[in-house]
């Protein structure tokens, strides 16, 4: 879809500010695949205050940065979401959770490196 078609399926919602803040001020183009999502986003957009979006959004930052932040953080986010919503009845150790973290955000260059190291032509 084009930038005309998204911003006609979200009026509510400056696409233009946006992508400039962004630096994607010359993009033109956009997978659109669920456009009934657009609608009802632009539909909260327009029916909520902006406090509610802003608790909204600090309450997402919050949970997305909880494992990187001090325990008090950590636990909070296990208890809602590891206990209540997922019945894990503990949370792993410190020691594997990191080793988890690193696995996930360097699991390609460690593999290479394994490979390189295991498999190499000496």
């Amino acid at each position: 879809m084009d930038a005309k078609g998204l911003k006609a399926l979200t009026p509510g919602f400056d696409w233009d500010v946006y992508l400039g803040a962004a630096g994607l001020s010359r993009l033109n183009v956009f997978n659109v695949t669920e456009p009934e999502f657009f609608k009802e986003l632009d539909r909260q957009w327009q029916s909520l205050s902006l406090a509610d979006i802003k608790t909204y959004l600090r309450w997402h930052a919050a949970h997305a940065s909880a494992p990187l932040l001090s325990s008090a953080f950590v636990n909070e986010d296990f208890d809602f979401f590891g206990r209540a919503l997922y019945g894990i009845p503990e949370l792993k150790p410190r020691w594997k959770r990191c080793v988890a973290l690193v696995d996930a955000q360097l699991g390609e260059a460690l593999g290479e490196e394994f490979v390189n190291r295991a498999f190499s032509r000496r």
